[in-house]
């Protein structure tokens, strides 16, 4: 059995290290693999072979066009355009999230950040979404999924409303807290009626199951005490 998974993890070591741009007939082609398909090889539209260059396992370019994977992304200056990532990428004009523009990002300073994050002089983007965030010069990431600066508070990019980042305290992925409020990252939320002061979480395994000298709480819902598991 042993034997037979070493097999199994070689071979998808195999494939999967053959994703990403290849050469077919003389013509560059996008290879993919999967569980349901396996190796698949993709044509690239328009594509011109004498000068085209792969820039990394998912953007390529050639003198007229800009690709990820085998998709034009429309809009692209092929002689200014650069791969920042596996899914950033800029020109002199745009920048990019996979095959999207990145709307309002200003190229020039644009930049990879921390996790799936980008950035330019003046915001926060996921993906290609701005976060319009309170105090660029100041965010940054926590632990786990949530973000603060001088002003302003987040979780995943999303602002918390009232937020307090001068007592802001993360304490696991599900939950946050302030000296007034306790936040749920659902919904991006403050949690009605939670004690902020005695908000802790419950012993044991369940990462959701909290309490505070008033009640418990599961998620962000109330649930009767003994429940919380």
């Amino acid at each position: 059995m042993f034997k037979r998974l070493q097999a199994v993890l070689l071979v998808l070591l195999v494939v999967g290290g053959c994703v990403g741009y290849q050469t077919r007939n003389g013509a560059p082609v996008y290879k993919t693999w999967d569980e349901g398909f396996g190796g698949r090889e993709w044509a690239i539209p328009g594509v011109d072979s004498g000068t085209f260059v792969a820039l990394n396992k998912h953007y390529s370019k050639d003198r007229n066009q800009a690709y990820f994977h085998a998709k034009i992304i429309q809009g692209a200056d092929s002689s200014t355009f650069v791969a920042l990532s596996d899914q950033y990428a800029k020109d002199s004009r745009h920048a990019f999230f996979e095959d999207r523009i990145v709307a309002g990002a200003t190229p020039s300073s644009f930049r990879t950040a921390k996790y799936d994050f980008a950035q330019d002089a003046t915001d926060i983007f996921l993906q290609t979404s701005p976060l319009k965030v309170c105090d660029i010069n100041t965010f940054r990431w926590l632990s786990d999924k949530w973000e603060m600066d001088s002003k302003c508070a987040y979780t995943r990019g999303r602002k918390l409303e009232n937020a307090d980042p001068g007592t802001f305290k993360v304490i696991n992925y599900w939950y946050a807290k302030d000296g007034n409020r306790v936040f749920e990252s659902i919904f991006a939320k403050s949690i009605d009626g939670a004690d902020s002061e005695s908000f802790e979480l419950d012993k044991g395994i369940c990462e959701v199951c909290a309490h505070d000298k008033n009640r418990c709480y599961r998620y962000e819902k109330f649930v009767p005490c003994g429940d919380t598991k």
